[in-house]
């Protein structure tokens, strides 16, 4: 217990207010005790975040009261957030079992937390501080009343020393609670105004305040409190719920006692009151257990609390066949890591989504904040959903609200989930989803950028989209732009319907008994998918495939594009603190080289998340094109005109020639040079298969199949004479005839489909047909094209007879009638006039196409 003086001059309960002038040090009070060296030792008891868990009170107060009877010099502290977001048993019923234990367990002094803010800067004032009999301390919020809420107290312990705390919350107040609710508040650096008062304080100036030791209550983490100066010594931090020690620059301690009051942070300073300097500080924090007694006037208010509440929340509101937990970063700390998507979180979205379907204005899509679910919601497993787990996973009583966002500025409020500070101790504050509504994200990409798609029942959101309007509903805290979500505060038919979130989910678990929680991920971390291009490999990097508690993980993701299987790898399901990287894998793919330009849709599996996201593939890169030499065939696999396979063969004195010369199907290049052939079976360009001398150096070689084997050998035509082999060799010819006369150009082809080539001869633009290896009349004769025309002969649409086309300067005229006309044209590229065209079917379709050579 200790006597106190606060910067408004108010006491507060049994606390005795001083004047700077009545502070008299010259001799140690009654009942002080002293190090025998003229030093004396000053005990801080401290405790941070207690959400109103006084269920731990018992033991906490038997704890503190343990180091007063060792050390009257000692001074019970609390660094906010006593109350809000509280435990059930105390949230209940509205706070009130907290205050007064705080009361009974004569809590010296505190600073406010956000929390604190929950309902108002009026509740804070008007309810919390009146309640209460220790003083209330906040130094960075301009516009509070320091009348009841002053930025520092003095308090003199029983050994006379002055110890001096100044009260800080962290500067992301106004993101955490309802800007309406601090309307007129100003948020300042806590490190700035805390330097600022323990400057006043060390100041040697009697009538502003003055503190033997300083004591900064900062509600922020560590890090924060690390930087307070040198007039600081120590410093109590909070906010982020951790077991923590650091030293500031001038090597005070900066301690954090987790929360819930499961930690007390002790702080010992040795204090020489004659040379009125502060010799030593240490800071450790204590285990609190019932193990180690218990204050049994504080158990039983806490039992008499617990009575009430257990009556109040008896009742089963619901029931549902699965956990829905909360965020962990190590896999059991559960409620650790909201930058985590968790399974409670978004069962509370789906349900706010699920209920506004039978309102007049339907939302388009349900979010929860995540730090509004304060517990998992069956911690006891039996599936039966009771009033007390329900309040308890829920507490705040916000009311049920709706707001227009149009596309682009849903875009802005999955960005805003990002903190922009890289000090930030929560990086990310990962929304709540119902079903309707996903995401995916670029873990790489700066803060803002991060977002790189937004799908609403699995249709792409236009990022520019400025005019369509979607309606979001969640409570009024985040539809007012908490939690930092300041695009919300742009929305449009803001619609507060004054129902209780709490009660809207306990009506929706009524309607859905049983109801299966599902553990599907709303949004997945993508990257390496911005270059994808036909025919190229690429690592595309996942994340955010996994839930961090004990949900269903993936042991696998595959990928499929348009339903095609691409790749699939294991998933890594270490949890990463703090963030949404859960459930980690890289698969590397191969993009189809039929894939065709343009946007493709990517399915992402792993089990039980099973998600479709666009993306933008590029065509397949033009392979480069090789030195063309006088003896390179070009060969169009495809028929559009454009070579995409070039073989050297030969010399470029030789006749060129193409056919299926192994029956495979594929026809391939040969050679005459004079009365020689140089068959090939391949495209590879080396040596030839097969050499033979058939016939004169002066003959006309034909290409064709005989005697309808599936493979073409060579023909002669000699004057109007022809001499046909059906071997690849030399020798005598299997057939002699004679058709048409000596000046006319001889063609080759199956025209009537029996499998068997024949003879036909082009004479001016007139065509003369023959059904048999035979001399006589055509059996049917047609004009087309003109006279200068090169006759190819193909089967260009696969129906199994060849037509005749004709070659125009470096166009084809493709026709697929038996007696020509209704061409098609198709320009070949790389035709010069020494270039000769042939036709083939070069890729075993049973259609042709062209070479040039």
């Amino acid at each position: 217990m200790s006597d106190v003086f606060t910067r408004g001059g108010r006491a507060v309960g049994a606390l005795v207010a001083f004047t700077l002038g009545g502070l008299g040090l010259t001799a140690l009070p009654a009942g002080a005790t002293d190090n025998g060296d003229g030093t004396v030792t000053v005990d801080i008891a401290a405790i941070s975040d207690l959400h109103g868990h006084i269920e731990t009170a018992g033991a906490l107060s038997a704890k503190v009261n343990e180091m007063r009877a060792a050390n009257p010099d000692t001074i019970f502290a609390a660094n906010g957030d006593l109350v809000g977001g509280s435990a059930y048993v105390s949230s209940i019923d509205n706070d009130t079992p907290t205050l007064e234990i705080m009361n009974a367990m004569k809590l010296d002094v505190t600073s406010v937390g956000n929390h604190e803010f929950d309902k108002g800067y009026s509740d804070l004032i008007d309810r919390i501080a009146p309640s209460s009999n220790y003083p209330w301390l906040s130094a960075n919020v301009d516009g509070v009343d320091p009348s009841v809420v002053p930025p520092f107290a003095v308090l003199r312990t029983p050994s006379g020393v002055r110890v001096g705390f100044v009260g800080t919350v962290t500067d992301d107040l106004p993101t955490l609670v309802s800007p309406s609710g601090i309307e007129g508040l100003t948020v300042t650096d806590p490190v700035a105004a805390t330097d600022k008062y323990a400057a006043i304080l060390k100041d040697g100036d009697e009538t502003n305040g003055e503190a033997d030791i300083v004591v900064a209550l900062m509600h922020a983490d560590v890090d924060f409190g690390a930087k307070v100066g040198p007039n600081v010594d120590a410093v109590v931090a909070g906010h982020t719920h951790q077991d923590k020690y650091r030293e500031t620059a001038s090597g005070a301690p900066v301690i954090e006692p987790e929360c819930f009051g499961s930690l007390l942070a002790k702080i010992s300073f040795v204090y020489d009151k004659n040379a009125g300097k502060l010799v030593s500080t240490k800071a450790e924090n204590l285990g609190v257990s019932d193990n180690d007694g218990v204050d049994a006037t504080i158990q039983a208010l806490y039992e008499k609390a617990a009575e009430k509440a257990k009556i109040l929340g008896a009742r089963v509101v619901g029931s549902i066949d699965g956990v829905a937990n909360r965020g962990t970063n190590n896999g059991t700390d559960l409620g650790a890591n909201r930058g985590a998507e968790f399974s409670a979180n978004n069962l509370i979205a789906e349900a706010f989504y699920q209920y506004s379907q039978g309102m007049a204005q339907k939302a388009d899509f349900g979010i929860m904040n995540p730090g509004g679910v304060r517990a998992d919601l069956d911690p006891n497993g039996d599936g039966e959903i009771t009033l007390e787990e329900s309040y308890t996973m829920q507490p705040f009583g916000n009311t049920y609200t709706t707001i227009q966002l149009n596309s682009a500025q849903v875009y802005t409020l999955f960005e805003e989930q990002w903190n922009a500070n890289p000090e930030a101790a929560r990086p990310i504050l990962r929304l709540g989803m119902s079903k309707s509504i996903t995401y995916t994200y670029d873990p790489t990409a700066p803060v803002g950028s991060k977002v790189t798609g937004v799908y609403l029942n699995g249709e792409l959101l236009d990022r520019s989209d400025t005019s369509k309007l979607y309606t979001v509903v969640s409570n009024q805290f985040l539809i007012a732009g908490g939690d930092g979500f300041n695009v919300l505060k742009e929305g449009l038919n803001y619609n507060d319907t004054g129902l209780i979130d709490n009660d809207v989910f306990n009506l929706f678990l009524e309607a859905n008994p049983n109801y299966k929680v599902t553990y599907e991920q709303h949004s997945i971390g993508v990257s390496g998918v911005s270059n994808l291009t036909a025919g190229k490999s690429a690592d595309i990097a996942l994340s955010s495939l996994s839930m961090t508690s004990v949900e269903p993980k993936p042991e696998k993701v595959t990928l499929y594009l348009d339903g095609q299987e691409l790749g699939t790898a294991t998933v890594d399901n270490t949890v990463t603190p703090n963030r949404d990287e859960t459930g980690q894998a890289t698969v590397s793919v191969t993009i189809p080289e039929s894939v065709t330009a343009g946007t493709h849709e990517l399915r992402i599996v792993a089990e039980p998340t099973d998600f479709t996201m666009q993306v933008e593939v590029a065509a397949a890169a033009a392979p480069e094109k090789p030195v063309i030499h006088p003896n390179t065939f070009q060969i169009d696999t495809d028929g559009d005109g454009v070579a995409d396979q070039y073989v050297n063969y030969g010399r470029a004195s030789d006749t060129p020639l193409v056919g299926d010369w192994n029956g495979d199907g594929i026809d391939t290049p040969a050679v005459k040079r004079g009365e020689l052939y140089f068959i090939s079976d391949s495209f590879d360009g080396g040596a030839a298969t097969t050499v033979f001398a058939y016939g004169r150096e002066s003959d006309t070689p034909l290409v064709g199949d005989w005697d309808g084997d599936g493979k073409d050998t060579i023909a002669v035509r000699r004057g109007n004479t022809v001499y046909i082999n059906n071997t690849l060799s030399g020798g005598n010819a299997s057939e002699v005839f004679h058709f048409g006369r000596a000046t006319d150009e001889a063609l080759a082809g199956d025209f009537d489909g029996d499998g068997k080539d024949t003879v036909a001869v082009k004479r001016a633009n007139g065509y003369y047909i023959k059904n048999e290896l035979a001399g006589g009349n055509a059996d049917y004769s047609f004009a087309f094209g003109h006279t200068s025309d090169k006759p190819l002969v193909g089967d260009w649409d696969g129906d199994g007879k060849d037509t005749v086309s004709v070659l125009r300067g470096n166009t084809v005229y493709v026709s697929n009638a038996e007696r020509g006309g209704g061409a098609t044209p198709v320009k070949l590229a790389d035709v010069s006039s020494s270039s000769v065209v042939l036709s083939g079917d070069f890729n075993g379709n049973k259609v042709d196409t062209f070479a040039v050579r």
